[in-house]
C-alpha cells in the first residue's frame, strides 16, 4: 500500500471509516469484524511510521482508541443473538426519541399532532418488548432500557396533555389552532403521496392521517356551534371534509396496489425511493453552512426515510428479502445522521 508523504493522509483515511462506521451510533449493533480491519489496518500503519514522526501519535492513538471501543463494543454484545436482536430494538426507540425531540420538545401542545405521538409511544413501547422478546439481557442492554421506559411514560403523558391542552383557549384561537392542524395533515400528503406509487406509500400513515383530521373536523364543529361561523372558518371546514373524502378514496386505492406488488418489487421500490432521499440530501445540505439552509426541509427529509423504514419493516415481515435488509440497515443509519444534522441546524435557527 502506497502511503503519502507525510502519512497524515493515511491516518485520517483510516479514521474517516471508524467515524462512519462507529461514532454515534449504538455499540450492540455495530460490526466487530469491520472494527477488527480497521485496527489491523491502523496496526499496519502505525508499524511503517518511522518514530518520531507527528503522524504517528495520532496514529497510536487512534488505535488506542480503536482497541478501547472495541472492548466496549463486545462487553455490549455479549449474550448472543437475543441481544443482538435487543440492541437492534433499542436503536429504532433512539429514533423515535429523535424524531420527538423534532417534532414535539419544547413547542406549543396546542399545535402539535396528537396521533403522531400516540403512534410514537407505540413504536417506542413496541421497541421495548422486542428487546426483551429473546428473554437474555446484559447488563448494558438492561441499563439502556431504563430511559427509553420513562421516554414511553413521557411520550403518553404528552399525549394526554395535548389533547386537553385545546380546553381552555378561547373559540377563536381555537378555530386557528385547528387550521394548523389540518395544513400539517395536508403536509403529510404532499411530502409522502403526492406523485409517489401508491404501492410504497405506508397504510398505517394514511390511516393516522385519516383519524387526525376526522378529530380536527369534529373541534370545528364544535367551534361553529360556538359561534365562530367565519368565511374563513367555514372555507376550512369544507376544505378537511374534502381532503377526508380524497383521502379516504386514496386508502383504498393504497391498499389495493399494494396487494398487487410482490415483496421483491416492492423492496426495490423502497430502496430506489430512499436513493431519492439521500440525492436530495447531498443536493440541499451538503457542504453547506447549516445557517443557511431550511430546517422544515431537513425535517421532511427525515419523515420520509422514516415512513421508507416502516414499510421496510413491513416487507421484513412478510419475506426475508436480503436486500430489503441490507437497504433497512443503510437507511436507518443514514435517518440517525439526518435526524442529529437536524439537531445542529435548529441550534443556528431556534425559531422553526
Amino acid at each position: 500500500m502506497a502511503l503519502s508523504a507525510d502519512f497524515s493522509t493515511d491516518v485520517e483515511s483510516i479514521h474517516t471509516r471508524y467515524r462512519q462506521g462507529f461514532v454515534n451510533r449504538s455499540r450492540g449493533t455495530r460490526d466487530l469484524g469491520l472494527l477488527d480491519q480497521i485496527i489491523t489496518d491502523a496496526q499496519n500503519l502505525v508499524e511503517r511510521i518511522p518514530a518520531g514522526n507527528v503522524a504517528r501519535a495520532n496514529a497510536e492513538a487512534n488505535l488506542k482508541l480503536y482497541q478501547d471501543e472495541r472492548g466496549l463494543i463486545a462487553a455490549s454484545q455479549q449474550g448472543g443473538q437475543s441481544v443482538l436482536d435487543g440492541w437492534a430494538a433499542l436503536e429504532r426507540a433512539e429514533l423515535v426519541d429523535l424524531r420527538y425531540r423534532r417534532d414535539f420538545a419544547g413547542q406549543d401542545r396546542t399545535t402539535r399532532d396528537g396521533t403522531l405521538l400516540q403512534e410514537l409511544a407505540d413504536l417506542a413501547q413496541n421497541a421495548l418488548d422486542r428487546s426483551a422478546a429473546g428473554g437474555r439481557l446484559n447488563s448494558t442492554l438492561a441499563e439502556a432500557r431504563r430511559p427509553i421506559e420513562a421516554a414511553v411514560e413521557l411520550y403518553r403523558r404528552e399525549v394526554a396533555a395535548i389533547a386537553t391542552s385545546r380546553a381552555t383557549l378561547a373559540a377563536g384561537r381555537h378555530a386557528q389552532v385547528l387550521a394548523t392542524l389540518a395544513n400539517r395533515v395536508f403536509g403529510y400528503y404532499r411530502n409522502h403521496f403526492s406523485g409517489k406509487a401508491r404501492a410504497s406509500r405506508r397504510i398505517g400513515l394514511l390511516r393516522r392521517m385519516i383519524r387526525s383530521l376526522e378529530g380536527t373536523l369534529s373541534g370545528m364543529e364544535a367551534v361553529r356551534a360556538l359561534g365562530i361561523t367565519t368565511p374563513v372558518h367555514q372555507e376550512n371546514v369544507g376544505k378537511v371534509q374534502a381532503q377526508l373524502q380524497l383521502y379516504r378514496t386514496e386508502l383504498s386505492q393504497v391498499e389495493a396496489e399494494r396487494g398487487r406488488t410482490d415483496v421483491t418489487r416492492l423492496a426495490a421500490m423502497l430502496g430506489d425511493e430512499a436513493n431519492q432521499v439521500f440525492a436530495a440530501y447531498r443536493a440541499e445540505f451538503a457542504n453547506r453552512k447549516r445557517s443557511e439552509v431550511k430546517a422544515s426541509r431537513l425535517g421532511e427529509l427525515c419523515e420520509q426515510l422514516h415512513e421508507i423504514v416502516g414499510s421496510m419493516d413491513e416487507v421484513a415481515a412478510r419475506s426475508s428479502d436480503t436486500t430489503n435488509s441490507r437497504n433497512q440497515r443503510i437507511v436507518l443509519d443514514t435517518l440517525k445522521r439526518y435526524e442529529r444534522e437536524y439537531q445542529e441546524v435548529a441550534k443556528v435557527q431556534p425559531a422553526r
